[in-house]
């Protein structure tokens, strides 16, 4: 069923006919999962390299027809600008859309972005932060991390 949008145009009133957004595909009944063909790596905020955060970001994301990943949102943060990282290292990823009925269609997935610090690259063994997460009152920045032991 299509809906309608009445658009104002030069003091005229268009009705144009709207299809509904098609929501996207779930993996599964006759859909086939999109396929990781070229991936960017995530940069580190300076942030989170000086706390020493390692873990994983988990993105809900919709890859479309054009084998890219948009409509990102975070489902498990991280913090300290890692997040950020994640979705735009996702953005430059390229997939192989998934497949209905062998037309290619958005799908729905989880996508999990690791960050982690190795040893003589950026981390030495010994503490480390798992997670970081600030509750700020209005109008104000978020922490700065100046120097970690």
């Amino acid at each position: 069923m299509r809906n309608r949008l009445l658009v104002a145009l030069g003091g005229c009133l268009l009705s144009i006919a709207v299809a509904p957004a098609q929501e996207p595909f779930r993996v599964g009944n006759g859909v086939t999962a999109p396929r990781l063909v070229r991936k960017v790596e995530p940069q580190y905020s300076e942030e989170a390299r000086k706390a020493r955060l390692n873990g994983t970001v988990l993105l809900y994301a919709v890859v479309h027809p054009d084998g890219r990943a948009r409509d990102m949102r975070v489902l498990r943060s991280l913090g300290l600008g890692l997040d950020e990282n994640a979705i735009a290292a996702v953005g430059q990823w390229e997939f192989q859309p998934g497949e209905k009925e062998g037309k290619t269609v958005s799908v729905a997935a989880t996508i999990e972005v690791n960050f982690r610090l190795l040893p003589g690259r950026g981390f030495d063994a010994g503490w480390y932060l798992k997670s970081v997460k600030f509750q700020l009152p209005g109008n104000t920045l978020r922490p700065v991390i100046i120097k970690s032991p």
